[in-house]
């Protein structure tokens, strides 16, 4: 999938899944990619959009790893089992629902911030969040490797 944006030049050293966001029928699923010059990111959506990010590893200032708080999930399982008692428990129906909507909607990830002002965003499951802490160690290494190549400081 991701051969097709990568030169023939470029070792692709990890492609991975990282999970679906969104909604079942609106949702899109969230791949990246680490070569030995650039770190990408892929979302395809349902009906085929495809939205392909890149950076090269040298020109990267930062990153980050971001989880989400579970505060809100919290909060409407808690407002649905306040309505549990005018609703005669037909809400409890819904407390399963909450956690789905929550994992689909609030998404784990990694961004990283290049030179020029780009975020390259790799959305993950929460589940899924321990890949992204992977491709950042390899994205890290293959950096140092890369900028010693380059003879940068």
């Amino acid at each position: 999938m991701f051969r097709q944006f990568i030169g023939p030049q470029e070792s692709l050293l990890l492609a991975e899944y990282l999970g679906f966001e969104g909604l079942v029928w609106l949702g899109e699923y969230s791949f990246a990619a680490l070569t030995d010059r650039r770190m990408a990111t892929m979302r395809i959506t349902r009906f085929g959009e495809v939205i392909y990010q890149d950076a090269f590893i040298d020109m990267i200032n930062s990153s980050i790893i971001f989880q989400p708080s579970k505060f809100w999930l919290h909060f409407w399982v808690v407002v649905l089992l306040l309505l549990a008692i005018p609703t005669i428990g037909l809400t409890l129906l819904l407390i399963p629902l909450a956690g789905k909507m929550f994992y689909a909607l609030k998404k784990s990830g990694l961004a990283i911030s290049c030179r020029e002002g780009f975020t390259v965003w790799a959305f993950t499951d929460r589940s899924r969040l321990q890949i992204a802490t992977e491709i950042y160690r390899a994205m890290c290494e293959q950096r140092e490797i890369r900028i010693k190549e380059l003879g940068r400081p």
